[in-house]
């Protein structure tokens, strides 16, 4: 046994030194698939200036000011090729920064860290990298002292989205005040243009607080940035600092009430002797409405339309076009609006007509045609009913309607291309005569025959 393991040693401590070599071969072997499979690599990430975390702002700005007895506050000082944005170099294997994306990495300063040459270094945290394999540029932030200045602002308020079905916005107010006060570095303020406040109504189907972001928007047209928005003290009209940049919309929505009458008040109309109004006619006749609950009930069911021209000795039909949108808006101020996407337009026809006469609207579709011209395409003005006022001459005759009318239109004597305005030949049933002779607006167009290559390409 013991011969056993002297022979063993033996065999082990002989060619040592090729064996070590054999090691070391191994090793380095292994180091080289895992530098060529897995190698060491640089990348850049591009970290956007909204990202950056800025923090201790206002402990910053206070000692300054308290230096500068409240006369001057940091701002950001840039070059002009600067955009504001942090370029993280990471050095890691590719099978690490593979997993990587600009949204793991954290970019911050620390106001609190500022130097003696007013700059602040940036701290760049990385997940799964060593703080020695990461850099950026530029390495810090750069600030400089200047003269602050505030001004007062009233808030331009907008939203976005549509309440849920069945609702509309009715009103949004900033519970923190219609005004705004800014205050900040010069370079800054001097710029500014408007202070804007956006809201989210989209789905909302109840009132409700919500939060809306303050936008500052220079004279270019830009937002500021978020480093601009950083050294900028936002507070209410009282003075209270407002944090994050956001304020309280208290959102009022209204319900929408479906089939409102409308109803046009025609008291205003003064006919001439020997004439009546005999009817009036909307488009449409039906509108939806929102309101708050109190305007909706005082409607009950029915939108009176007032306001109409105010027309003396009538004798004709009064046609008009309401906006309704500028109507209610001009009536009703902020209580009633028009459903979204309704037409605002409403078509007015009140009817006036001579004591004894009545006027019946006999389709132009059954109109009898003579004398049609070849090769002519016809278009008629109005296109569909034609107004035919008549006058009763008996008492005995019965009531009469479209049907009871025949008219026919003659064409004989129009046989070219061109606009004419036709007499038309009634005929009525007894009883009744015309009160006046009707005529009707008629384009003809020459019909375009179909050459031979066209009609190919149709068989085609």
């Amino acid at each position: 046994m013991e011969r056993k393991g002297k022979r063993m040693k033996k065999h082990l401590g002989n060619n040592l030194g090729l064996k070590l070599l054999s090691v070391f071969v191994a090793i380095l072997i292994w180091l080289m698939v895992v530098n060529v499979d897995d190698p060491e690599k640089t990348k850049a990430f591009v970290i956007p200036e909204q990202r950056i975390q800025m923090t201790n702002v206002e402990e910053a700005q206070a000692r300054a000011e308290q230096n500068q007895d409240g006369k001057k506050v940091y701002s950001v000082v840039r070059d002009d090729d600067e955009s504001g944005n942090v370029t993280v170099y990471v050095t890691a294997r590719r099978s690490v920064l593979d997993k990587i994306t600009s949204a793991d990495i954290t970019v911050s300063a620390n106001m609190q860290n500022m130097t003696l040459q007013n700059t602040v270094p940036y701290e760049v945290t990385v997940p799964g990298v060593k703080r020695e394999n990461v850099q950026c540029f530029p390495v810090a932030m750069r600030f400089v002292l200047e003269d602050k200045s505030e001004k007062t602002y009233a808030i331009s308020l907008s939203t976005s989205g549509q309440p849920a079905s069945g609702y509309e916005l009715g009103d949004v107010k900033i519970r923190e005040g219609e005004n705004i006060i800014i205050a900040g570095p010069t370079s800054i303020t001097k710029t500014i243009d408007k202070v804007g406040v956006q809201v989210d109504v989209n789905n909302l189907s109840e009132n409700k607080t919500v939060t809306g972001d303050v936008v500052i928007t220079d004279r270019n047209g830009n937002n500021l940035s978020k480093t601009q928005m950083d050294s900028l003290e936002i507070k209410t009209s009282k003075g209270a600092l407002i944090k994050d940049n956001e304020v309280n919309a208290v959102v009022t929505l209204w319900k929408v009430q479906q089939n409102i009458r409308l109803k046009v008040d025609t008291s205003q109309i003064q006919v001439a002797d020997g004439y009546i109004l005999t009817s009036t006619d909307l488009t449409p006749s039906t509108i939806n409405l929102a309101g708050s609950e109190a305007t909706l009930n005082a409607l009950d069911g029915e939108l009176v339309i007032e306001g109409i021209t105010n027309y003396a000795g009538a004798t004709s039909t009064i046609e008009q076009n309401i906006d309704l949108s500028d109507y209610l808006q001009d009536h009703y101020k902020k209580a009633l609006k028009l459903e979204s996407g309704s037409a605002t337009a409403v078509s007015v026809k009140i009817q006036i007509e001579k004591v004894g006469t009545t006027t019946v609207s006999v389709p132009v579709s059954d109109f009898h045609i003579i004398g049609q011209p070849e090769g002519m395409k016809i278009v008629l003005t109005p296109a569909d009913k034609l107004p035919v006022e008549v006058r009763k001459e008996s008492e005995d005759a019965p009531d009469i309607t479209a049907k009871d009318i025949s008219v026919t239109m003659d064409l004989s004597k129009y046989q070219n291309e061109g606009n004419y305005t036709v007499e038309l030949q009634v005929e009525l049933p007894e009883g009744y005569a015309l009160e006046s002779v009707p005529s009707i607006k008629v384009n003809l167009e020459k019909i375009e025959p179909v050459t031979e290559t066209e009609t190919e390409t149709a068989e085609e």
